[in-house]
């Protein structure tokens, strides 16, 4: 009798099985210009792939139904055996194989859907592993994650309003079918009618058509202080004729209350990463974040080139209401015309119709004005400045900004005056790594906490003695001082002796005020390598990340799967154009890190690094000949630089030589170079001193050790002793 329970929970377990696999959704798609396609030729819209899914999942459903049915005929065996031993064997027998046909089955889905993610990550489709604008899956079953199927990206306005002059919002992940507006509902029914947002084909707007009590020059209000309920229907199709996707993270209704005041104040736009003057490359992905903030609530932002909105992705929804919006979208300038000026515009809305927005213009120069190879190329007066290509060096005359390198022009004369873009984090206690982004931060700089009291800061030791980067003249990474009180950030350019503060009355970068708490914020030390292409693996370096598996913010986009995550933390490079990128920790308490420099480059463009091997001697006073030996060095002479490691500067190594021995020091597999004179470049330098040596390729890639350890530093140090050069 003791049987009966176990074949009952057999009989029930198989048909749960059979639900979850029936169950399995295959709603979304990877839009790779199928539409196109299908418009064509006459088949379905549907993706092939979302196709696929929902083929597997009816077999695999099928094959439940199958297996209940043997379990069901191996119990009926067994219960109507009465006593025979050879019955019973054979009930066994159909039990035993139909659990391990079940078994496979489900071992044959699971690798089935380990492969789809692992390819679709690796080509950047997706897979749930990444989201943000990154993206996609085959969803459900085969996929997971922020995918690319037809869902509601955004809505407003949502909970309890003040004001009664609303504009109902919802923004898809795409285009919409005019023809589906009908089915979106307001209830209570509102006089009013939806549209497709002339701008964003992807919103749709709903206004109301009443007139605002006490306001006669409005008549876009809902009833005064009623609550709302908005539903988007499951049946609700995109222009592809994609049925949308709605539950768990991308609901399909919302509530709102309206209130009894009336707006007429504009959101105020700050674009963050992009100034007057700035210019950038040819052929790259250009950073265009910005920041809105509303008295009521920001509805969405929308990035613009020369009026003409970003595609595919121009306009962004915060995911919940929020008064202080800030996104970052990546303008591609791949193709266009050198010295050409285009106007960057933001544009953001509140919960009415509202509208706030500022332009920027900026300068589309070519990639070697933008290299920072030590040394002048192409046909530069200074490093990435001056001839026929790049804008006029710090210290020459101009007119206007846009005459300059450094984007900045005061009183007739270029100069590097420091802007500083971005700090992050804005909070965390002593001891925190900060990371402070912007331009002409110089060769070397100081970083000071202004509290007050104002305290000086310095790079994080532990990552100065791994090498890391710690200053450039787009890049400053500091730690939180002991003494630091909250209060705004100042940068001083060592060079110009000019500087930028994040404080309120300065008026050349975005405001930032560092709070200072008790928040164990993780800290990055760099990434390695820092350049490379999709799909290649990179290694985060630092501190505090913990155990618990979080996220890589990587741009706008959020990785969360095939990362290791131990002390390091490894992840894929996902697919972005080619264009410096941040990237960052994002911890499982939800809180997030510095953000390090990572360059994307293009694939075809990608040589292997230049390799040192060994280096002879391997220490001499300064003016000693050392030959480094190595790989891939190019033949076209260019860099090396010692990395002193108890300062983390780069000093350029000395390639004066004698008349009779200026030719072929520069080989493919060997340089030959003098030991600098590093006690005139560095402030109280020390001696003895250690250094790692590397070399900058002409094509500005950076030498690799043997083992990878880290892309700007090689395999032997050199000890330097003060004394006389070698005769």
């Amino acid at each position: 009798m003791k049987s009966r329970p176990i074949l009952a929970a057999l009989a029930v377990l198989p048909s749960l099985l059979a639900g979850a696999f029936v169950a399995l959704p295959a709603h979304a798609q990877v839009n790779a210009g199928l539409n196109q396609v299908g418009a064509a030729t006459g088949l379905t819209a549907v993706d092939p792939r979302v196709i696929a899914a929902r083929i597997i999942n009816v077999a695999l459903g099928t094959l439940g139904i199958i297996f209940l049915a043997i379990i069901l005929y191996a119990g009926f065996l067994w219960m109507t055996a009465g006593g025979d031993s050879a019955k019973v064997e054979k009930a066994k027998a159909w039990m035993r194989n139909a659990v391990i046909g079940l078994v496979i089955i489900m071992l044959s889905w699971a690798i089935v859907t380990f492969v789809i993610n692992a390819l679709l990550n690796a080509t950047g489709q997706g897979g749930g592993g990444v989201t943000g604008q990154g993206g996609g899956g085959l969803g459900g079953g085969l996929g997971g994650g922020g995918g690319n199927f037809f869902r509601v990206m955004g809505r407003s306005p949502e909970g309890a309003q003040t004001q009664a002059d609303l504009v109902i919002r919802i923004l898809f992940s795409d285009k919409i079918d005019p023809t589906q507006l009908v089915t979106l509902k307001v209830e209570p029914a509102v006089n009013g009618s939806w549209q497709v947002d002339p701008v964003e084909p992807r919103r749709a707007l709903f206004k109301a058509a009443n007139p605002c009590p006490g306001f006669p020059q409005k008549n876009s209000c809902f009833t005064y202080d009623t609550a709302y309920k908005v539903t988007v229907p499951d049946a609700f199709k995109s222009l592809s004729k994609e049925t949308i996707h709605c539950g768990g993270l991308y609901p399909c209704v919302f509530n709102f209350t309206s209130g009894h005041t009336v707006d007429t104040q504009a959101p105020t736009v700050n674009i963050q990463s992009l100034y007057d003057g700035k210019s950038v490359s040819v052929n790259w992905a250009v950073e265009v974040r910005a920041n809105a903030t509303d008295d009521t609530g920001i509805s969405g932002m929308s990035w613009f080139e020369n009026d003409q909105l970003f595609t595919p992705d121009g306009t962004e929804a915060p995911a919940s209401q929020t008064k202080d919006f800030t996104a970052t979208r990546y303008w591609d300038t791949t193709g266009m015309a050198l010295k050409s000026t285009h106007k960057i515009t933001v544009k953001s809305t509140d919960l009415d119709d509202n509208e706030g927005s500022q332009s920027v213009n900026v300068i589309i120069l070519a990639a070697h004005c933008f290299n920072d190879g030590g040394k002048p190329d192409a046909d530069e007066k200074g490093v990435d400045c001056g001839g026929n290509d790049c804008l006029a060096c710090p210290g020459s005359t101009c007119t206007k900004d846009a005459d300059c390198s450094t984007g900045k022009c005061i009183n007739g004369v270029c100069v590097e005056q420091p802007i500083i873009t971005d700090v992050k984090p804005l909070a965390g206690k002593p001891g925190t790594y900060v990371s402070i982004w912007g331009d002409n931060f110089g060769d070397a700089g100081t970083v000071s906490f202004m509290g007050p009291p104002e305290v000086v800061a310095q790079a994080p030791q532990a990552c100065v003695n791994m090498g890391a980067k710690t200053w450039s003249p787009h890049y400053a990474l500091v730690q939180l001082p002991d003494t630091a009180a909250t209060g705004p950030i100042r940068l001083v350019n060592t060079n110009s002796k000019l500087e930028d503060t994040t404080a309120q009355d300065n008026d050349l970068g975005p405001k930032f005020t560092f709070k200072v708490n008790n928040q164990d914020v993780p800290g990055v030390c760099s990434v390695k390598p820092d350049t490379g292409k999709p799909g290649d693996s990179a290694t985060l370096i630092g501190t505090g990340f913990g155990s618990d598996k979080g996220a890589v913010g990587f741009g706008n986009t959020s990785i969360t799967q095939n990362l290791s995550w131990l002390t390091d933390i490894i992840f894929p490079v996902p697919v972005m154009n080619p264009g410096l990128y941040p990237v960052w920790v994002k911890h499982a308490n939800s809180l997030e890190s510095n953000k390090v420099p990572y360059t994307v480059v293009n694939p075809q463009q990608l040589e292997a690094a230049p390799v040192i091997t060994s280096i002879d001697p391997t220490s001499g006073p300064r003016g000693e000949y050392i030959t480094i030996i190595g790989q891939r060095f190019g033949t076209e002479p260019n860099l090396v630089y010692f990395h002193d490691l108890a300062t983390a500067t780069d000093i350029p190594a000395d390639t004066v030589f004698p008349s009779g021995c200026s030719k072929d020091w520069w080989r493919d597999t060997s340089i030959i170079v003098k030991v600098p004179d590093a006690a005139s470049k560095i402030k109280n330098f020390v001696m003895p001193a250690a250094f790692k040596i590397f070399i900058m390729r002409k094509d500005s890639v950076r030498s690799l050790s043997p083992d990878a350890d880290f892309p700007t530093s090689v395999v032997n140090l050199i000890f330097i002793s003060r004394g006389q050069e070698n005769i």
